[in-house]
């Protein structure tokens, strides 16, 4: 208590994560309204990257029925939060406040994660996908949820819906009174016509759809494959070996192109994620993986000036061989990624067998993994700024 107040903001602005500063708000009411000031936050924000909470997958339990006289074997889908640490309790995460969650949790997908916040999609089990779109954000440790009313393109059988993603907010920021829902569609006439619809949320006034350009990416959008999300941007293959980016804080997208030493005329567009994925690394850079015929696994990284260059390279059919259940006769095929997620991903032997096996990005060492985990792996943060209050008095 003898510290002056200029060497405990020292003190505390070294704190290491966002949960042991809440802890550290407890201690006193000292420490409490230091770590409340406005600036003290901006200046701890300035100092330290956001706290990872956790990420959520599929989980798809097999379930047995029995049918007449007959047994089958259904899997139902269901979303489950893994916690990054002991320290986060998995029941904060739960996603059963949604309505009908918990009787009917294959009725919910999630369609993206930014910040704390989750873009759900809620669908009736005979349904289409993507049609009466019923789209809800919501901030899982809060247990708030906002339905978000569909465009106006969503049932016209015209419009082609290609996806939804959550956007920051004003000034940058992402909360859940302040972001924005992007929504990709093509138009279908005799020349395709794409372009995005985006909903505004600021502070619950004045929300609404508006219609915007999408720049040079444009002519790309018909011809696009989902790549991979980073902790910024999702990431699509276009045709001719172009990568197109969609920078999750402007809403804006760009061009670049992928690495030149791969022949990306032999893929076809529309399953290349099936070999090629974008995804984020341990220390925080975005790396290429591509799985090659010969089903070698190369991981390319950016260099300063913008291109990709082969970082490593692992012969899949010799890394593998003490994993149990390996078969030779699984790489009479080329092995295709499963999931892509931070710092990892999970390939499959199918159609020769549901066989399932990790890389992890900075170690390169591959262990089995589970085949529950879905397409890709959802990041969900812990909401800033922490909900605190300043006590009054002494």
């Amino acid at each position: 208590m003898e510290v002056p107040d200029e060497i405990l903001i020292l003190i505390l602005e070294r704190i290491d994560s966002h949960i042991s500063l809440i802890r550290a708000a407890a201690v006193c009411k000292c420490w409490r309204h230091t770590i409340t000031n406005t600036d003290f936050l901006c200046r701890y924000r300035s100092l330290h990257s956001s706290t990872i909470a956790g990420n959520y997958h599929y989980d798809t339990p097999e379930q047995s029925y029995l049918i007449g006289s007959r047994a089958e074997v259904r899997r139902s889908v269901g979303l489950v939060f893994v916690p990054s640490s002991p320290s986060i309790h998995t029941r904060h995460f739960s996603l059963d406040f949604l309505p009908g969650m918990i009787d009917f949790p294959s009725h919910w997908d999630i369609h993206d994660s930014r910040g704390s916040l989750l873009l759900m999609n809620h669908r009736e089990s005979n349904s289409l996908p993507h049609r009466h779109m019923d789209m809800f954000v919501c901030e899982p440790l809060t247990r708030r949820f906002r339905r978000i009313p569909p465009p106006s393109y969503s049932n016209d059988d015209i419009y082609t819906f290609r996806g939804s993603y959550l956007i920051d907010g004003a000034d940058s920021h992402i909360n859940f009174s302040n972001f924005r829902v992007m929504c990709l569609f093509i138009r279908r006439h005799d020349d395709y016509f794409s372009f995005a619809t985006v909903f505004n949320e600021v502070g619950g006034a004045g929300s609404s759809w508006s219609d915007k350009t999408i720049g040079d990416a444009e002519p790309l959008l018909p011809v696009m494959s989902f790549l991979g999300c980073t902790k910024d941007s999702w990431h699509f293959y276009a045709l001719d070996g172009i990568l197109a980016t969609l920078n999750k804080s402007t809403g804006e997208f760009s061009t670049s192109l992928l690495p030149s030493t791969e022949d990306w005329s032999s893929l076809p567009w529309k399953k290349c994620y099936m070999n090629v994925g974008v995804i984020d690394s341990h220390d925080g850079a975005t790396r290429i993986v591509v799985i090659s015929e010969d089903n070698s696994a190369k991981v390319f990284a950016r260099l300063d000036g913008g291109e990709w260059a082969l970082e490593r390279r692992l012969m899949l059919s010799e890394v593998t061989r003490g994993l149990s259940g390996y078969r030779p006769s699984f790489f009479n095929h080329r092995l295709c990624i499963s999931t892509n997620g931070p710092g990892f991903v999970i390939l499959t032997a199918q159609p020769a067998a549901p066989w399932f096996f990790s890389i992890d990005l900075e170690t390169m060492k591959v262990a089995l993994a589970a085949s529950d985990m879905g397409h890709i792996v959802y990041q969900s943060e812990l909401p800033w700024p922490p909900a605190l209050k300043a006590c009054l008095g002494n």
